[in-house]
């Protein structure tokens, strides 16, 4: 990609060292380029230099604010975009109904608003970024509303809906609706079930989380690091710290996250020995520990040196 980027921006300091016309099609290009590369206030110099833009020079910066985590200049150039009477797209409604991480509920619905006055209420990209939005805001209500409404349902808006019950830890509407989906032979992802697990390991339901464990198994998915890092968050919370290494040990990558969950099992369970011990592998692992890190390891620490049986003196 760097080197796409280099030759991108050698294109770029040419044409204006030359004086030389671009063609709206090689600004997008040098536009996703910059955008891509985390430079997207270049892009956005580039951008607002385009004379004559299309509907794709306002979608490319508008994806490209939102996958930099720009999300209120998203929000802000869409509205500008409607403003200028152009008529946004499916991709460009569904990009910035990903704000609802910021909450936006307001304008979240006056996309919607607007996707029905252009026809694009029934384009399944705007539906799945619509439950998806409503799901973030906390409006639940919403989101089951623009679900239920869909004529057709694939696995990316039942996750969609999933992962909202899950986040309010709506364990019956999320199970639920997780069988429904298995009724309708919908085969579900491994993100379906990292939902499930999340909110099993918020309300500790260990039973649930086992038929989960041995539902991924039978269908034959490879644990990545986001499931495996659920199973060991939820084995751990629920006591069962020998199941929580055994996923623990199978686990190529681990991340940070993952690491704290195994203490955090320990130290639940008083083992505060083989906390220490594993603090041990990870710093041979080299991944760097962070604060929950060190006050869990303190309490581990505290409890081992308390078991401890000190000779008393004469």
């Amino acid at each position: 990609m760097l080197g796409f980027i280099d030759v991108g921006k050698q294109i770029h300091a040419y044409v204006l060292m030359k004086g030389v016309e671009m063609d709206v099609l090689i600004l997008n290009v040098l536009i996703d380029l910059y955008v891509k590369s985390g430079k997207v206030q270049a892009g956005k110099r580039l951008f607002d230099h385009v004379a004559v833009k299309n509907i794709v020079t306002w979608t490319t910066m508008i994806a490209g604010y939102m996958k930099t985590s720009y999300d209120w200049e998203a929000m802000k150039l869409f509205l500008e975009m409607t403003r200028l009477s152009w008529k946004p797209d499916g991709f460009a409604c569904t990009s910035v109904l990903t704000c609802g991480s910021l909450e936006a509920l307001k304008l979240g619905r006056q996309i919607y608003t607007y996707s029905i006055k252009v026809s694009l209420e029934y384009d399944d990209f705007v539906k799945n970024g619509l439950i998806d939005m409503y799901a973030k805001c906390n409006s639940l209500s919403d989101a089951r509303r623009v679900f239920d409404n869909m004529t057709g349902h694939s696995v990316i808006s039942y996750n969609a809906m999933i992962e909202g019950y899950s986040r309010q830890e709506k364990l019956y509407e999320a199970v639920d609706l997780f069988q429904h989906m298995r009724v309708r032979l919908l085969q579900p992802s491994l993100l379906t079930f990292v939902s499930l697990l999340g909110v099993s390991a918020a309300l500790l339901t260990l039973e649930l989380s086992k038929q989960i464990h041995v539902l991924i198994t039978k269908l034959g998915f490879s644990l990545d690091i986001f499931a495996s890092s659920a199973l060991v968050d939820v084995y751990s919370k629920c006591s069962c710290i020998k199941d929580a290494r055994l996923v623990f040990d199978s686990m190529n990558e681990k991340d940070i996250v993952v690491w704290n969950a195994m203490f955090f099992g320990y130290v639940k369970q008083l083992e505060s020995e083989e906390a220490l011990k594993l603090y041990s592998d990870l710093q041979l692992s080299g991944q760097k520990p962070d604060d929950f890190t060190f006050a869990v390891l303190l309490t581990a620490s505290s409890n081992f040196s308390k078991s401890l049986t000190w000779p008393t003196v004469p």
